[in-house]
């Protein structure tokens, strides 16, 4: 087993050291490096979703680390967790795929919090196992995900039965998904509409192929359409009335606290390559590293792991939970998707002409990541939720210094 040696944790930085145990780092960072790097430029090729590679994965506990051992987890904290979930977007370099596995996880932590016994028992172990992918559905073509202008809609009678209608798109996981979470507004006759999230069960007969993006190729994004299919709340609501927005709190919780520490433990391994070819590449005699042109196009890469990794150890000093610090979780994601994409740019050109060959990963990276851009939600949100938090803290300072 590789561990951390001196050399090794200097060239990572200070990747979020006092909250990550090195053994789950390097158990899926060796894993990783072994299992899912060799192979991503031939899959990213192929538009290849690996579902062989999903099922060593599976083998390897990754999907039970935050369940409770009680039901067939190892009961990991979140900074284990993340510690696990860094060491393997660094050791794969593959954003997509790893992004499928951070979904299925954040699908586990939602059914382990909000499912019913029945939901649980049914589901739980398939899960874990890796044997049944789980998706997200929640943005529409029409509506991303603003929640007011979302279309689709569960008709429901008095006896909680009645027809569901979802037009989602661009999920993760959701063209290979045996289970999905997806958002609706229960609409009732004499009741205001009111959002839930179902559990679902689909086949290759109700979801659509894979979508066919201009990358994020090794990733498994899709559409669904059903359309007036039987449902009961009972058997596929999650939680109970008046908790569906919550559900979907967490969800967009976790999601934006993964994402950036994803990006960012890809970008390390990113770093280390720059440095590399910034050595070995030469132009007017000397290396490139030399000319501060380039200089500035690492020192880009290093900042931007630096600050979403110190944005990353502050949320979880706060808690050993998801965070609700809905600013705080705005801004670890736009920096770290939008500055994110900005880095993986300059490594790109850093790279030449080689970097342009579908050979290799820069050009891959680059292309996941605009693609993250759209996939990942509306960076506009973000601001927003930013810009409210900021405004608020104003007005508050304000009023006190009125009454003072």
């Amino acid at each position: 087993m590789r561990h951390g040696c001196d050399d090794d944790k200097a060239s990572m930085g200070n990747h979020v050291s006092s909250t990550r145990d090195d053994e789950y780092y390097w158990k899926f960072r060796n894993w990783a490096e072994q299992h899912i790097r060799p192979s991503v430029i031939a899959r990213d090729r192929a538009h290849s979703f690996d579902r062989a590679l999903w099922n060593r994965l599976a083998e390897t506990g990754f999907f039970r680390l935050l369940a409770p051992v009680a039901r067939g987890g190892q009961g990991a904290t979140l900074k284990e967790y993340v510690s696990a979930f860094s060491g393997l977007a660094r050791g794969a370099g593959d954003i997509p795929f790893v992004l499928s596995a951070g979904v299925q996880n954040l699908a586990l932590s939602v059914v382990l919090r909000f499912g019913s016994p029945e939901q649980q028992e049914r589901h739980l172990e398939a899960l874990l196992s890796g044997e049944k992918i789980a998706a997200l559905c929640n943005s529409e073509a029409d509506a991303g995900t603003d929640l007011k202008a979302l279309r689709s809609s569960f008709k429901c009678g008095a006896d909680g039965m009645g027809q569901l209608t979802l037009r989602k798109s661009a999920a993760n996981n959701l063209s290979v998904a045996g289970l999905v979470l997806a958002s609706a507004w229960r609409v009732s006759e004499g009741s205001k509409p009111s959002l839930e999230m179902f559990l679902l069960e689909i086949d290759s007969t109700t979801r659509q192929p894979a979508l066919d993006c201009g990358g994020f190729w090794t990733g498994a994004a899709g559409s669904l359409e059903i359309i007036d299919a039987p449902c009961s709340l009972r058997e596929n609501r999650l939680a109970c009335d008046g908790t569906g927005l919550d559900v979907l709190k967490m969800c967009f919780g976790i999601e934006r606290f993964l994402i950036p520490v994803l990006i960012s433990a890809t970008l390390e391994g990113v770093l280390e390559e720059a440095l590399a070819v910034s050595q070995r590449r030469q132009s007017f005699g000397k290396p490139l590293a030399s000319f501060q042109y380039v200089q500035e196009k690492i020192v880009k890469l290093y900042a931007v792991t630096q600050t979403v990794n110190a944005l990353v150890a502050s949320l979880l000093a706060k808690q050993d939970g998801y965070s609700e610090d809905n600013a705080a979780l705005s801004l670890l994601k736009l920096v770290a998707v939008e500055d994110g994409f900005e880095a993986a740019t300059q490594f790109y050109e850093l790279c030449g002409t080689s970097g342009y060959l579908s050979s290799h990963p820069a050009q891959k990276l680059v292309r996941d990541l605009l693609a993250l851009k759209t996939l990942g939600g509306t960076r506009e949100q973000h601001k927003l939720t930013i810009f409210t938090e900021i405004l608020k803290g104003y007005e508050n300072v304000k009023k006190s210094t009125q009454a003072a």
